[in-house]
C-alpha cells in the first residue's frame, strides 16, 4: 500500500514524476505514461530517479510539521522523518520546518517566532520558536488557527531559501493559513492529512466525553465539547469556533 504520493516537478523543463513510498520505504518511480500503459508494472526508483537528477537539478522541498524528533516521536513526525531521509538518499534537497517551544530553545534563541537551523539524523531542520504555555485560545498552540507572526516568518523563509515545493503534514502549533502563503508566492504545495485537526480542534473527532463526533456542524457544538458539556458555553468561545471554521474549512 502506498503511504504517500505526490508529483515532483524538476527545476528545468516540465517533466513530472510520481513518487510512491511503500510501507517498508522501498521506492518505485514511474512516469505518467508508464502509469497509464503499465499500471502496476513499476520500474526501479533507484535507477530512474538518479537518471532524472543527473539531467535536472533536484527540487528543493520543505516539509512542514507540527512537531519532530528528537522532541517527539509519533506518527506524523516519524512519517515526515522517514520520508525526508529516503528522499535525501535519492538526491532530493529536503528540509523540515517545525515549531519548538521556547522552553526547549537554547537561551540565545528564545525570541518568539524566530527561526534557527539544526540537523537531525542527517535531515536539515528549521525550528520556529513558539510559546506553548499561552492560555488564550487564540494563541494556544493546540487551538490557534491563525498566527500572523508565524505566517510572516514562514513567508520570509520561503522567499529566502527559494523552495520549489512545500509538503504540509500538520499545521497546528503553526497557522492554518500557511497554504495561502505558498499559493500567494506561486509555490506548488501538497498535504498529507494525518488527523482531523482542520475539522476538529482536538484533532481526533472524539469529543470530551470519549464519544465519536459526527463533525463540526456548528460553532456552538464545538464550544460545548471544549467546555466539557457543562451547560451553555461562553459566547466568546462560540465566536472563537466561528472564526476557526471560517479559516480552516
Amino acid at each position: 500500500h502506498n503511504i504517500n504520493q505526490y508529483a515532483l516537478k524538476s527545476l528545468k523543463g516540465n517533466s513530472t514524476a510520481a513518487v510512491s513510498l511503500h510501507s517498508d520505504f522501498s521506492q518505485k518511480i514511474f512516469s505518467p505514461e508508464e502509469q497509464k500503459l503499465k499500471g502496476n508494472c513499476h520500474h526501479s526508483f533507484k535507477h530512474q530517479s538518479h537518471a532524472k537528477l543527473k539531467n535536472h537539478s533536484a527540487p528543493k522541498i520543505l516539509f512542514v510539521c507540527h512537531d519532530f524528533p528528537p522532541i517527539k516521536y509519533a506518527g506524523a513526525q516519524l512519517f515526515a522523518l522517514n520520508l525526508a531521509k529516503v528522499m535525501i538518499q535519492q538526491g532530493y534537497d529536503v528540509r523540515v520546518l517545525y515549531p519548538l517551544d521556547l522552553s526547549r530553545c537554547a537561551p540565545h534563541k528564545r525570541e518568539p517566532h524566530t527561526i534557527s537551523e539544526e540537523v537531525f539524523d542527517s535531515v536539515p531542520v528549521y525550528q520556529l520558536a513558539v510559546d506553548d504555555r499561552s492560555q488564550n485560545m487564540y494563541q494556544h498552540p493546540q487551538f490557534c488557527f491563525y498566527h500572523p507572526d508565524v505566517e510572516q516568518q514562514f513567508a520570509g523563509l520561503l522567499e529566502r531559501e527559494k523552495f520549489d515545493i512545500v509538503h504540509y503534514h500538520l499545521l497546528y502549533r503553526l497557522s492554518s493559513t500557511l497554504p495561502l502563503v505558498t499559493r500567494r508566492l506561486g509555490i506548488p504545495s501538497y498535504a498529507t492529512l494525518h488527523d482531523y485537526w482542520l475539522l476538529c480542534a482536538l484533532g481526533h473527532m472524539i469529543d470530551t466525553r470519549g464519544r465519536e463526533c459526527t463533525g463540526p456542524e456548528s460553532p456552538g457544538k464545538c464550544a460545548r465539547c471544549i467546555s466539557g458539556f457543562n451547560g451553555d458555553p461562553p459566547p466568546a468561545m462560540v465566536e472563537f469556533f466561528q472564526q476557526r471554521m471560517r479559516h480552516t474549512m
